[in-house]
């Protein structure tokens, strides 16, 4: 008796999760759904969500913030995940009575609560918390102690030093991995924001990232030449790095790979 009562437990729980049908509205959701292995779940994503390859086959229903409802609303969703600066759409949801889950994903806080978060609604909680196991596990091995030096992320830079850069400020979790790896974020900015050249030399960080999946690996010597002409710390010590792996800024399960590079090339000292 026992055993036939826990086998149509089995089935209403296969029957419940099998039934749901997913949307995902950002690149980064899309990956954890994915991880979690519930990509079949998902009916519909956006135009960029792109990894993993499955990805690009799932219907798309628009951009970051030109997402067609006609067209979400076509694939009869049961649960639709988006991040937090989509609080318009999310209320227009529920009004059709569509559930949604919104998510911050600013902090590793906060990314590693949507694993979580993610991992309960699809029944993958196990294999949640491994993921965020690994994350902690990458994150032990850039630990390091204070360094009396600064660092400054720098996105976007395409190797063209006339162009503005996007620098990590206080907003988004780059600070934080900056604070881990024992060194001061060389800006006090409160939200990441661009700047010129003649501010990154005022600033004169001792470190520096450059996260940019557009520069190609075999360009990445050339940029690097370009930067050591600079008058700066880090052009002298030539702790100039170029992180170029589409990854490196998605704050998804693959973050953890993002610290681990991160970690590889911070061994500086």
């Amino acid at each position: 008796m026992k055993i036939k009562f826990f086998s149509l437990i089995l089935l209403f729980s296969f029957n419940l999760y099998a039934k749901e049908r997913i949307i995902t509205l950002s690149p980064a959701i899309n990956e954890v759904v994915f991880a979690l292995g519930k990509g079949n779940l998902i009916v519909a994503n956006t135009d960029h969500a792109t990894y993993p390859a499955e990805s690009k086959k799932v219907p798309k229903v628009g951009g970051y913030f030109g997402v067609s409802l006609e067209k979400l609303i076509s694939y009869k969703p049961t649960l639709v995940l988006l991040q937090k600066n989509n609080t318009h759409l999310a209320q227009t949801l529920k009004r059709y009575q569509i559930k949604t889950v919104n998510f911050s994903i600013s902090s590793l806080k906060s990314i590693k609560d949507m694993i979580l978060t993610i991992g309960d609604k699809l029944n993958a909680q196990q294999k949640a918390k491994e993921i965020v196991k690994n994350i902690d596990t990458q994150l032990k091995h850039l630990k390091h102690k204070k360094r009396d030096k600064t660092l400054l992320f720098i996105f976007g830079a395409s190797g063209d030093l006339k162009r503005p850069m996007y620098c990590a400020g206080k907003d988004l979790y780059f600070d934080e991995l900056i604070d881990i790896a024992g060194y001061k974020n060389a800006v006090n900015f409160t939200k990441t924001q661009p700047v010129g050249l003649e501010k990154l030399l005022f600033i004169n960080p001792d470190v520096i990232i450059i996260a940019d999946s557009s520069i190609a690996e075999d360009k990445k010597e050339d940029i690097l030449k370009q930067w050591y002409t600079l008058p700066l710390k880090a052009s002298k010590n030539h702790h100039i790095f170029i992180l170029n792996k589409i990854y490196q800024t998605m704050p998804s399960d693959r973050i953890a790979l993002f610290i681990n590079d991160l970690a590889k090339v911070l061994r500086v000292d």
